[in-house]
């Protein structure tokens, strides 16, 4: 493809990049500063300094930031070997935490699930809804199917695997097609360790 090595690991082609660190969508502070703060632990002082020399602001966390600015710190964070998958996975229990009330205490079925991802997206971005729908193919499998994301594909796995987790439900995540390699949407599926009631 052609792009450095940190972006080949990040960016499935150069459309992608382009709409990921170009898109007019906006995320709350917090989630940026989640990921910078991630970095630290992962990657060390040093690399957790240089991604937020790329942004170049202080964040404050009810403030409302392009989404391409958080590409960029999971880009900053790949080129020091951080993986963006890991990343991805801290989004969804932050959001927990700032939104304890949106939470049963027990498992969530498909529907309160949807539901959650509704209003996280709804409360801390300007998607005006959830970016994915899920499907339950079988009791213990999910199909995600993204059109229209401004992340990159390994961030957004990342995402929906911590998703699935702070809900209750282990598995694993795979990518099975992707819209930037030519498919008319990405797809992930989700194996779950246990059954997800409708």
């Amino acid at each position: 493809m052609g792009l450095r090595p940190a972006m080949d690991q990040i960016f499935k082609s150069e459309a992608q990049r382009t709409h990921c660190l170009t898109n007019d969508r906006m995320i709350r502070g917090r989630y940026l500063a989640l990921v910078e703060t991630t970095i630290g632990i992962l990657g060390g002082d040093a690399l957790r300094a240089r991604a937020h020399g790329a942004l170049g602001y202080t964040i404050r966390a009810d403030d409302l930031y392009p989404v391409a600015d958080w590409v960029r710190l999971v880009v900053v964070a790949a080129e020091g070997g951080v993986s963006p998958r890991r990343l991805g996975m801290n989004f969804f229990p932050k959001f927990r935490q700032t939104h304890q009330e949106l939470f049963p205490s027990r498992k969530v079925t498909l529907r309160e699930a949807l539901g959650i991802v509704e209003q996280a997206a709804r409360k801390e971005t300007t998607y005006g809804g959830a970016p994915y729908e899920m499907k339950l193919e079988s009791p213990t499998t999910l199909r995600i199917i993204r059109k229209e994301n401004p992340l990159p594909c390994e961030f957004f796995a990342g995402i929906i695997a911590g998703t699935l987790d702070t809900l209750g439900y282990k598995g694993t995540v795979t990518e099975t097609a992707c819209r930037w390699l030519g498919a008319p949407a990405c797809e992930l599926e989700a194996v779950l360790s246990q059954s997800m009631p409708m």
